[in-house]
């Protein structure tokens, strides 16, 4: 906070990001008076926490089932899969967790962490549906976007390690074709298997829905063309 006597106000602030300290914002500032970002930074708060700890649970129900069960690889590519998800949405959560265990650690291995737990639960979600329901026909299909999703994953995160972060940040673009390709395989594999008549897969075709319709809804929040709540933007 601050006081005025009258007149003009000159006023400069320094900003970055949560996740990273040593860099800057891609969008506008959102300002606000301290009981509206009480209750912004309280929403992203729980949202951190629900995802984190759901990722949690799946991923130990999963890994118990694969203990018990050796032969069951879809529990285990599941496990993978949400504790991958879990390190992004520690990264990218309320607050880095992986900055606040380590501090000193540097720009390009924090992303390339990033890189690699995005595209390892990537890997992992498809093969989850892959032993799911499996199709020797197309299997690949299957095969080449495992391939073409490990080799974006990996270039990019070396690229990153060894300083590249300019031509990793334009090799990333890729993520979008990788995540389009990522849905296009699984929804055309869910909808098979639910024509199949297979146990399980309505659940699967709902869940992948809603995972669909709130990375949608969260992407236009991100984007600004739905506000979360009424908070003043101030351009500066």
């Amino acid at each position: 906070s601050f006081s005025t006597e009258g007149g003009d106000v000159r006023l400069a602030i320094a900003l970055s990001t949560y996740n990273d300290t040593k860099n800057g914002i891609r969008i506008a500032p959102i300002v606000g008076t301290a009981a509206v970002m009480d209750q912004w930074i309280a929403l992203a708060w729980a949202r951190t926490f629900y995802i984190s700890v759901t990722f949690v649970l799946i991923g130990l129900f999963a890994l118990i089932v694969f203990f018990n069960r050796r032969v069951d690889r879809s529990a285990l590519y599941l496990a993978l899969g949400a504790f991958g998800l879990l390190g992004v949405e520690g990264i990218h959560g309320l607050q880095n967790l992986l900055l606040v265990a380590a501090p000193r650690l540097s720009h390009e291995v924090l992303y390339a962490s990033l890189i690699l737990c995005t595209y390892g639960g990537i890997i992992a979600w498809v093969a989850y549906v892959e032993a799911l329901f499996p199709d020797r026909k197309r299997r690949h299909l299957y095969l080449l976007l495992q391939a073409i999703v490990a080799v974006c994953g990996t270039v990019v995160a070396g690229l990153l390690v060894v300083g590249g972060t300019l031509l990793s940040a334009r090799l990333n673009s890729l993520f979008l074709a990788c995540m389009v390709l990522t849905f296009v395989f699984v929804f055309s594999r869910t909808i098979w298997a639910v024509r199949e008549g297979r146990d399980g897969a309505i659940l699967l075709f709902l869940g992948q829905v809603a995972v669909a319709v709130s990375t949608g809804l969260q992407a236009t929040v991100h984007l600004t063309f739905i506000s979360p709540c009424p908070i003043p933007r101030i351009a500066l």
